[in-house]
């Protein structure tokens, strides 16, 4: 029982910090703003390159994407169902996107984009974005970690093989292989 009540908290965990507010939030509109008033190489405003607004236009595919898987999983709470390795999609899904548009969005905003002095409203959620998704990569589990839970546990792959696997974690080397 310990071990299924470890999971569900850590699954658990994994959808409350997506309803977090600086990993949830949407820097959508303040790229569409910076990209109104920023010119790009070509001299024209950003928003009118058509790889910025692919940029946008996939970010935004992506927030309403999660926001539905999101709800579908809290839904399934509601009924009393435990949330299972589905949980890590929505994780995987959106820290790194999230963490990519803060940066596009710090880049955009050029040497003030690197100051965390808060007088910029907008640059300063876009920094607490981006260092939050950088957290969330984290917590709750490794990007690598979700992978493997999602490879496992819905696609039924087989795990990896471990020699240590039933090796006494004090009769492991520096190297994590067996001693002799």
């Amino acid at each position: 029982e310990g071990w299924k009540l470890f999971n569900i908290t850590l699954l658990t965990e994994r959808l409350a910090v997506l309803s977090h507010p600086a990993v949830n939030r949407n820097v959508l509109e303040p790229l569409i703003d910076l990209g109104r008033r920023t010119p790009g190489p070509d001299g024209r405003m950003l928003i009118e390159d058509g790889g910025f607004r692919r940029e946008l236009a996939d970010y935004y595919a992506l927030i309403a994407a999660v926001g539905q898987f999101q709800s579908a999983l809290l839904e399934a709470m509601c009924r009393g169902q435990a949330p299972g390795a589905e949980a890590s999609i929505g994780k995987l899904a959106m820290a790194k996107p999230l963490q990519r548009m803060a940066a596009r969005l710090m880049d955009l905003a050029g040497p003030a984009g690197a100051i965390a002095d808060g007088q910029d409203a907008v640059i300063a959620e876009a920094q607490e974005s981006f260092f939050w998704a950088t957290i969330y990569r984290i917590a709750g589990g490794a990007d690598e970690i979700m992978l493997n839970l999602v490879s496992e546990q819905m696609l039924g792959m087989a795990r990896e093989a471990r020699a240590d696997k039933d090796v006494p974690f004090n009769q492991l080397s520096q190297t994590g292989a067996a001693s002799v």
